[in-house]
């Protein structure tokens, strides 16, 4: 369902194609809440864009690779519960 790829990154630029890539000009390397836009930390989820928020799916904590999806996508999830840690006071 993919024929095209103009950024090179996997994922093709059919957006009704099987795993469409969410940002067909940048290289990206997301694969949880979009597929091929940028994820600075490496944890899947997709940096927030400025279009793209946090209340979307964007990485919530994109300094940090973790893997939290509960209530903050990409956060630190110490006791594996898929909901983020509170964070530091």
């Amino acid at each position: 369902t993919q024929w095209a790829d103009q950024d090179f990154d996997g994922y093709g630029d059919n957006a009704v194609g099987f795993e469409p890539d969410a940002c067909v000009s940048i290289l990206g390397n997301s694969t949880t809440d979009r597929f091929g836009c940028l994820d600075d930390d490496g944890d899947g989820f997709s940096n927030n864009d400025g279009v793209w928020l946090v209340s979307n799916g964007a990485d919530a904590c994109n300094a940090v690779k973790a893997y939290s999806n509960l209530d903050r996508n990409g956060c630190p999830d110490e006791d594996g519960d898929v909901a983020s840690d509170p964070d530091p006071t």
